[in-house]
């Protein structure tokens, strides 16, 4: 009976230990995905950085700007976490017709359009002139678990316009973070398919 007790109490530390080993594992991996983003994200700002630099050392037009300026302070970006977004179902119908709006806000069509339906007289009023401001520098980036390829973002939007009949317009800033080498965490999921 002895013995019997203590293969029990041996049994049971066993379980918590191997409990204790599996939320370790689970947790370090999670700071490591975690850190891993972090990574993607500082060497995307950092990108976007050179980018609006080398931009404003081309273009003679452009005022000079004031020591301690941040050269993202006019870039509105605009992230979409899909990570099947080359699929041709509804929920990335969803996804293309927000992206195609966000490139019609951008060249102005949107504002247009709106103007036209409800046949009011073409008066601009400041919320319009503060939201089209904001959408000049306007950048999507939609994270994906798809595999990059050269001719990743033409073949994805040729696919767009032929199942969906939508168009991005070529203005739209339009970036992909590819997250395939975390496809195994992020599997086919019923519940979650979209977050912007």
């Amino acid at each position: 009976m002895g013995d019997l007790l203590n293969l029990e109490r041996l049994a049971h530390f066993s379980g918590a230990a191997l409990l204790a080993a599996i939320a370790t594992a689970t947790i370090y991996l999670h700071q490591c995905r975690r850190s891993y983003f972090n990574q993607i994200r500082q060497d995307f700002i950092a990108y976007q950085r050179q980018r609006n630099e080398n931009s404003a050392e081309s273009s003679t037009k452009k005022k000079t700007k004031g020591e301690g300026a941040n050269p993202d302070d006019n870039t509105f970006v605009i992230g979409f976490f899909h990570p099947h977004c080359s699929s041709g179902g509804g929920g990335e119908r969803v996804l293309w017709k927000a992206i195609q709006a966000l490139g019609e806000l951008k060249e102005g069509k949107l504002m247009d359009r709106r103007t036209n339906k409800s046949k009011k007289k073409s008066v601009s009023t400041s919320s319009d002139d503060d939201t089209l401001n904001h959408c000049k520098n306007l950048l999507v980036v939609i994270y994906t678990v798809d595999e990059p390829s050269a001719t990743y973002e033409k073949d994805l939007l040729t696919h767009v316009r032929e199942r969906f009949s939508i168009t991005i317009p070529k203005s739209l800033s339009l970036h992909f973070v590819h997250l395939h080498e975390e496809k195994h965490l992020l599997q086919k999921s019923k519940r979650l398919t979209m977050m912007a």
